[in-house]
């Protein structure tokens, strides 16, 4: 962690413990006002000077708490920077990866309007690093495994790049096994390119981003590019989605490196949205309305970035109400879906359930799918990393899909 960020972190570390201080008082009051309630009822309203004075005591003490522990976390950073001068990015270390993609999820954008330094960007990685898309700085990054045929790999909500390469399950303990990366490259010859980015933002805006991301990849990758696939695990393959369509001229024609996709390729994809969020929407103004405590929590949840909200809604094509034309030209596109628990589970809650994130129903609602695979006992985050999901890449990907092309219009 370098200067910068350790001052950040102080900061938002200060802000934090203020947040929950003002928890705690909100449910302090909380009760005090259920107490005052009945002891107003017992003396008939003759303890209200007490209760007045008790409420102001308190207000005063956690405001007074309340700043020291902000500005106290923020003199922290500060003393402590001094000895993190010289030190590595904590973007580039895999402790402070998956932290920062968490608190990047919930607050990134946030982070982003404040110009934290701490702010997720949209960038390419390779063991763990970012590599700046110009000719040179690719052909360093990637050297020997540079090829002709790219494959993109876009993680999802709160998650890093590092998802494609958690441990598979059954592994040894202490062996990793392979990766989809580590398959692609050594049996398609397939250079894997692993995208990080902030998935607190919009999913539009997320989209619009890798649309230009990839477009400086393709124009400078070292030697020419013939084909693209694009593998989105979770809120990835709706900004796949995105970047694909942002992608289309007037005519609805795929241009420049979505020219060159053939496949894409969607991992527990929330193409209908997530139930869990759509229920966070609905309770948190109830929530502000309601006895402190609770004011309180509905607060903190109204500060939740617009990449989960979006998740309520799924694709974009659902929030426009614009829905694609299932002819539309575009790659071959696969939805993988696990039902985690068995077939002797009831089939409604099972589907409900789906990878134990994503319901079936919604990872299925892609109406531009050419291929359905329903795998078993698989949960979410698994999906980006599990050797049955190794056999339906290598069986997808080792034959090209037929891109759909769209008739001119008259």
């Amino acid at each position: 962690m370098d200067e910068r960020e350790t001052v950040e972190v102080g900061r938002l570390g200060g802000l934090g413990a203020r947040e929950v201080a003002w928890g705690v008082r909100e449910v302090h009051l909380g009760i005090s006002a259920v107490v005052k309630r009945h002891v107003d009822r017992q003396t008939g309203g003759l303890s209200a000077p007490v209760t007045a004075t008790e409420r102001a005591l308190t207000t005063g003490i956690y405001a007074v708490t309340g700043f020291a522990l902000q500005h106290g976390g923020h003199l922290l950073g500060h003393g402590l920077a001094r000895r993190r001068r010289g030190h590595p990015s904590v973007h580039d270390g895999p402790v402070g990866a998956d932290l920062l993609a968490f608190y990047n999820g919930l607050h990134g954008h946030l982070l982003e309007e404040q110009d934290s330094p701490l702010a997720l960007l949209m960038t390419l990685r390779k063991d763990g690093r970012a590599v700046v898309p110009d000719r040179e700085s690719l052909a360093a990054a990637y050297g020997p495994e540079v090829s002709g045929t790219l494959a993109v790999l876009v993680h999802g909500f709160v998650e890093s790049e590092r998802v494609w390469s958690r441990e598979r399950p059954g592994a040894m303990p202490g062996a990793r096994g392979s990766t989809y990366a580590e398959v692609l490259r050594d049996g398609l010859g397939t250079t894997p390119v692993f995208v990080r980015y902030n998935s607190g933002r919009g999913i539009r805006n997320s989209g619009a981003q890798l649309a230009g991301l990839l477009t400086a990849l393709v124009g400078q990758w070292p030697v020419p590019v013939t084909r693209v696939v694009v593998i989105g695990h979770s809120m990835g393959g709706l900004v796949i989605d995105v970047a694909l369509d942002e992608m289309r001229d007037d005519d609805g024609v795929l241009r420049g490196w979505a020219g060159m996709v053939t496949d894409f390729v969607a991992l527990g994809t929330p193409w209908a949205g997530h139930e869990a969020e759509r229920v966070v929407a609905r309770v948190t103004p109830r929530l502000r309305e309601g006895v402190a405590g609770a004011r309180w929590t509905g607060r903190v949840l109204q500060t939740r970035g617009p990449g989960v909200k979006d998740l309520g809604a799924g694709a974009t094509w659902l929030r426009d109400g614009s829905r694609p034309d299932a002819g539309a030209c575009g790659p071959r596109r696969v939805s993988v879906v696990s039902r985690l628990v068995g077939d002797a589970f009831p089939a409604r809650p099972a589907n409900g359930l789906g990878d134990g994130v994503v319901s079936i129903a919604s990872a299925s609602a892609d109406p531009l799918c050419d291929e359905r695979v329903l795998l078993r006992g698989i949960n979410h985050l698994a999906l980006a990393n599990h050797p049955d999901v190794e056999v339906v890449l290598l069986r997808v990907l080792s034959a090209p899909g037929s891109t759909r092309v769209e008739e001119p219009r008259p």
